[in-house]
């Protein structure tokens, strides 16, 4: 075997164990002051993880990029309640947040990239709340497609 194609293949081996490393921690469940929560949304088999734990949480956090509609990571969010004690303080590690909160109004902030957003919501225990929050492209970090790449 040629030793380039044997490096290629090693780097390709690699990168994949270290890819299904990274996502199984993404998607770990997390408690903070008595709240369930998970992040993570990193690619296709993370966001379909997501996707089928919705129906045991009642809050959903999507982060995305203004007109683009590009997915980010790294977000600073806080839960607090509508009276401002703080539940969860969490850097998401992908673009969906999910959260098992008690039925009740409630805020979220949420920072990246030096803005914040704060958004009022209420939940119910037997129903998923979602939030969307966008955030500007920066065009010297961010890739935006054509229109008719999207």
């Amino acid at each position: 075997m040629n030793v380039r194609l044997l490096a290629v293949v090693m780097a390709l081996t690699l990168f994949a164990v270290i890819s299904q490393a990274i996502h199984a921690q993404v998607d770990r469940v997390q408690e903070m002051n008595g709240i369930v929560f998970v992040s993570g949304g990193i690619g296709a088999d993370s966001r379909e993880d997501l996707a089928a734990r919705e129906k045991s949480y009642n809050f959903k956090l999507v982060t995305t990029l203004e007109g683009s509609g590009s997915f980010i990571s790294g977000a600073r969010v806080i839960l607090a309640t509508a009276q401002g004690d703080k539940l969860v303080e969490h850097v998401t590690d992908g673009p969906i947040m999910l959260a098992g909160l008690p039925a009740g109004a409630y805020v979220v902030i949420a920072s990246f990239r030096g803005i914040t957003h704060t958004r009022k919501f209420q939940v119910r225990a037997e129903r998923l709340h979602t939030e969307h929050l966008r955030w500007p492209v920066d065009p010297s970090q961010d890739v935006v497609l054509p229109p008719e790449f999207k």
